[in-house]
């Protein structure tokens, strides 16, 4: 209740704020810097009592916390954000800022859902894009609203290979470590 109540609301709304002001491309560092601490807030409570809690011992809870996370996400990645207040600009180059400001801020929630997402895989909360999902279940649904985000909806080919990689590098070094192991006890 607290990380859905207080958190990642409060993360939301000062988000929703800061893309719709006026003056952003006229406090780029200011901008940026709250844009990544509310980011922060979000996803570092989140991840953090997922682990200490066990969160997901209670999946409608859990799933209600998840896709407000999303819905969080969805405020800065969201492509009409953007394209809105771009056009309001009457100085290109305040159009210019705003674009790369906004840019910056999404690619940088990006890799934070990325990490996010690879965490849920390793706990076995959501499968991967390219398993075999169940219609409606937690994680054809998570799948389904990344994809409706077009700033990252290109890149979960790519965290599925990262994820791959990494599973495989997990499993390589447990076999080289076991094989270390045996050598060593052979010696």
């Amino acid at each position: 209740m607290i990380l859905n109540k207080y958190c990642i609301n409060l993360a939301a709304n000062r988000i929703r704020d800061l893309v719709q002001r006026d003056d952003l491309e006229s406090n780029v560092n200011e901008v940026t810097n709250e844009l990544d601490l509310c980011m922060s807030l979000a996803f570092k409570t989140f991840l953090h009592h997922l682990h200490i809690q066990n969160l997901s011992s209670d999946m409608e809870s859990f799933s209600s916390l998840w896709f407000a996370l999303l819905q969080t996400v969805h405020l800065l990645i969201g492509e009409e954000i953007e394209t809105e207040n771009a056009e309001q600009d009457s100085n290109v180059l305040q159009k210019i800022r705003r674009s790369r400001l906004l840019a910056s801020a999404k690619e940088s929630a990006t890799e934070r859902l990325q990490n996010a997402v690879m965490v849920l895989i390793g706990y076995n909360i959501i499968e991967r894009s390219d398993a075999q999902l169940q219609s409606g279940d937690i994680s054809d649904e998570t799948w389904s609203f990344l994809r409706t985000m077009k700033f990252c909806s290109s890149r979960i080919d790519e965290w599925v290979l990262l994820e791959s990689e990494a599973n495989t590098d997990t499993n390589n070094l447990t076999e080289s470590t076991s094989m270390n192991s045996i050598h060593s006890i052979a010696q």
